[in-house]
């Protein structure tokens, strides 16, 4: 599961949604990768949407195949973005 944290672009990050990420992990036994994204102020957009589709062909370029319908994981401002 490719999991992208909320926080408008502007905050967060995979530690701040740790308890998130370990619970979607244990209750859909699934790995998790949760992006660590560049974000503002030092990095200007589209920097995040591409650290996403970045990631999103890495996992492809090593095997894994998206299974069944896709999934997304939205918990504040920013999955819609990446996702549509």
């Amino acid at each position: 599961m490719l999991y992208f944290h909320g926080g408008a672009y502007f905050f967060g990050s995979p530690r701040s949604h740790r308890a998130v990420t370990w619970r979607l992990s244990r209750e859909c036994r699934a790995k998790v990768l949760a992006l660590d994204y560049r974000q503002p102020p030092d990095w200007a957009y589209p920097a995040p949407l591409e650290d996403a589709v970045r990631a999103y062909k890495a996992l492809l370029d090593t095997g894994y195949r998206p299974v069944g319908w896709l999934t997304i994981i939205q918990r504040q401002h920013l999955g819609p973005a990446f996702t549509a």
